[in-house]
C-alpha cells in the first residue's frame, strides 16, 4: 500500500490473491495500482539493481545475470516449477540500464 507502488504482481493461492486485493481495496488504491495475479507455476524472477555503485552494473554483471536467467530457463527445458516464466524489471526511468538487460 506504500504511494511509490504502482504495479503489484503475485503467484500464489487464491487466499493469498484475495487478501493482496482486499488490502488495496482497504487503502482505497484499487484504481491507482495495476494488479496482475497468476495462480500456477508462472515464477516471476525480480531483478533489482541495488544501490551499490548508485544502481549502476558493470558490463559483465548485466552478462552474468542474462547468462544465469537464460540457464535458469534452458533448465530441465523450463519444465522446472522454479523456471523463470515472467521477468519483471525496473522501468528505465529507475535503471537507465534496463535496454541493455
Amino acid at each position: 500500500t506504500h504511494p511509490a507502488v504502482t504495479h503489484v504482481h503475485m503467484t500464489g493461492s487464491g487466499a493469498t490473491h484475495d487478501r493482496v486485493r482486499a488490502a488495496l481495496a482497504e487503502t482505497g488504491r484499487t484504481d491507482s495500482v495495476l494488479f496482475t495475479s497468476e495462480l500456477g507455476c508462472v515464477t516471476p524472477w525480480i531483478v533489482c539493481p541495488g544501490t551499490a555503485n548508485e544502481g549502476q552494473w558493470e558490463d559483465a554483471q548485466i552478462e552474468a545475470h542474462a547468462q544465469m536467467l537464460a540457464a535458469a530457463v534452458k533448465s530441465s527445458c523450463s519444465m522446472n516449477c522454479l523456471s523463470p516464466k515472467l521477468l519483471v524489471l525496473p522501468d528505465e526511468a529507475v535503471w537507465p540500464q534496463r535496454p541493455e538487460f
